[in-house]
This record gives structure tokens, C-alpha cells and sequence, in this order.
């Protein structure tokens, strides 16, 4: 993904992505897909024995099978809306732990931890109604289901009980029929499970799909030009604006710099020094013919081949959880130690990387 994809979708959004509608995705496609399965062929089954006793009975316990399904129908279309809204509130929650976490030690530092908890409160409370509402449209989807395969059942019952009153049907008869219609009874409460799971499903699926339907912004050319030897950075005529902004970050930026030589940007805060950076590895899309690297314009390397040529030290410390010597040789994993030492002595790392145990 382009860097402006992380700064439109907040890191908590992303991490609902990759836990909620994963799970809720691998629920539907596992559990659903079987106890689909297992549903359909239990109801089939009970069905073609019912009928193979009695006929006219098992017509007569159909009779509130259509009430099932329009049950179904209309609590479905429901529960998938609210599961979108429990989904978008978990988003905004989960940014809202992550922003704390990060920034603890700020939060106490200016005392604002009531603040930040009263706000989390208001967050949290949102999450629970979501939550709440979800299962109260759940709470009479079920019943409702229920309630129609009891009719079901009080039909075959009184319609049973006359037919043996009448010798048109045996008592045996009718324990099996109203055993096989027992056996349904499952099924057509799993159907509530069934749709609720799979409408979860539905519902990240399609939040998925919006991530998968993404494409990079910022890519190789079709023909990328080979890397120059050259290392000469130049800078003409620059103008930038970062996406969906009118104001330029950057206007009339010319420089050279050579080959081996060094160059020192001071400026005031928010003056465009770290944007100006970013263009050359192309972290933000410089205009084509502004940004060159060895007299070739940048737009025009492989991008992968083009960003193993610069060393960044970004302003923000990022360390992985890894060693100390995998996060200093992270740009180049096969670096050997002696390169990885004389790193750390430039960084001033050397004297306490030797004094750890």
C-alpha cells in the first residue's frame, strides 16, 4: 500500500481488519459452511421419512416452515447491518487503545489521564450499545425461529392424535413422525446460528474486499531504467502537495547536491524538510521531472532497487522486536558483524552495545 493509505485508515481500523473480520470470515467459511451442510441434510432426511408415514401430516406440519424463512429474511438484513456498525465501532476502539498505549508516558506527563478515561468510557459505551443492540435483535431472531417449529410440532400433535383416534394412522406412527420432527427442531434453530454467522461473514467480507480492492499509488514503471552509477541528487523546479491537500507542502524547490558530499536542511517546524526527504525514495510521489537521482528521474527506477540505494533515519525511532543487531542491520539483513559495529560506532552505540551482557 502507498504511504497515504495509512494516513487515511487509522492503525486501529486496520488491526480490526486483521483480528475481528478475519475470525468472523474463518467462522463463516468453517462453521457455517458444516453446520449449513449438517442442516440441510438433517432436514431432508427427517423430511423424506415424515413423508413416507404420513403425507398429509407432514404437509401439516410444513404449514409454518414459510414463516420460518421470512423470519429469517427480515432478521438477516438486520443483524448484517448492525454487525457493520459493531465492526466500525471496534475500529474506533481499538485506535483509541493504541493511541493511549503509545502515548502513555505524554498522557501522564501532562496529567490528562481523567480526560483520556472519560473519553475511552464514551468509546467503550458506544462498543456496548453496538454490542447490546446486535444481541437484542438476536435474542428474538431465535425465539421467533422456535416459536414457528413449536407450531410445527402442536400440529403434528392434534393432527397426529385424531388420525390414531381415527385408525388412519398408528400410534407408532406417530412417536416416529413426531421423533423426526424433533429431529428438526435442531436445524431449524441452527438456521438462526447459521444466518447470524453468516452474515458476519458477509459483512467483513466485504470490509475486506475494500483492502483487497486497493492498489499501490506509487509503483515501478512498466520499463524501468537501470540504477546510474552516479549518486548526483538534484532537486528543479519542485512543487508538491501532499494527496487531498489544495495548499503546496513544497514550491520552488531547486539544489544539487554531488556525489560525496553533505548538506545540512534546518527550517521551522512543518517547513517541508522531512517531505522533501521522502520524495527521493519516492515514500510520497514527487512530479514527474523534479526529482532526479544520478540525472535519471526517480519516477522512472524500480522502486525496490531505487529505495535499496538510500539509508533513512527517520525522525520518529521505530525499533522492532527483534535484537539490536537485526534492528541496526534491518536495511540490510546480510550485513556482517563488522559492518553492523561500525554502524553502531557512528551512532554513538558501540560503547553500551559492549557493556550489555
Amino acid at each position: 500500500m502507498s504511504p497515504s493509505y495509512y494516513t487515511e485508515h487509522p492503525t486501529g481500523d486496520l488491526m480490526a481488519h486483521a483480528t475481528n473480520d478475519i475470525e468472523a470470515v474463518r467462522r463463516a467459511c468453517s462453521m457455517g459452511v458444516l453446520m449449513t451442510s449438517d442442516a440441510v441434510i438433517m432436514i431432508s432426511f427427517s423430511l423424506v421419512f415424515m413423508i413416507g408415514i404420513s403425507p398429509s401430516l407432514t404437509l401439516w406440519a410444513l404449514i409454518p416452515l414459510p414463516f420460518i424463512s421470512l423470519v429469517v429474511m427480515g432478521f438477516g438484513r438486520l443483524i448484517h447491518r448492525r454487525f457493520e456498525r459493531v465492526q466500525a465501532v471496534f475500529s474506533v476502539l481499538t485506535e483509541r487503545v493504541r493511541e493511549v498505549l503509545s502515548g502513555i508516558r505524554l498522557l501522564r506527563g501532562f496529567a490528562r489521564e481523567e480526560g483520556i478515561e472519560r473519553a475511552f468510557a464514551g468509546t467503550n459505551q458506544d462498543n456496548v450499545n453496538a454490542n447490546i443492540s446486535l444481541i437484542q435483535v438476536w435474542g428474538v431472531f431465535e425465539p421467533s425461529v422456535g416459536l414457528f417449529a413449536g407450531t410445527g410440532a402442536a400440529i403434528i400433535l392434534w393432527m397426529g392424535g385424531r388420525a390414531v383416534l381415527g385408525g388412519t394412522l398408528d400410534l407408532g406412527g406417530l412417536v416416529a413422525i413426531t421423533s423426526y420432527l424433533g429431529m428438526l427442531v435442531w436445524p431449524m434453530m441452527a438456521i438462526g446460528w447459521i444466518v447470524n454467522t453468516l452474515q458476519q461473514g458477509s459483512a467483513s467480507m466485504k470490509r475486506l474486499e475494500k483492502i483487497f480492492a486497493e492498489r499501490p499509488t506509487i509503483a515501478s514503471p512498466p520499463d524501468p531504467r537501470p540504477i546510474p552509477a552516479s549518486r548526483r541528487i538534484e532537486i528543479r523546479n519542485l512543487v508538491f502537495s501532499y494527496p487531498g491537500l489544495d495548499r503546496p507542502a513544497l514550491r520552488d524547490v531547486n539544489l544539487t547536491l554531488e556525489e560525496g558530499t553533505t548538506l545540512g536542511i534546518v527550517g521551522l517546524t512543518g517547513s517541508g524538510k522531512s517531505t522533501l526527504v521522502r520524495l527521493l525514495p519516492r515514500l510520497y510521489d514527487p512530479p514527474p521531472g523534479t526529482v532526479f537521482l544520478g540525472g535519471t528521474d526517480v519516477r522512472a527506477l524500480d522502486l525496490t532497487k531505487l529505495r535499496a540505494q538510500i539509508g533513512m533515519v527517520p525522525q520518529d525511532v521505530f525499533l522492532f522486536s527483534a535484537s539490536l543487531r537485526d534492528n541496526i542491520a534491518f536495511g540490510r539483513p546480510d550485513a556482517s558483524e563488522d559492518e553492523v559495529w561500525e554502524v553502531a560506532r557512528l551512532a554513538g552505540l558501540a560503547p553500551e552495545v559492549a557493556a550489555f551482557p
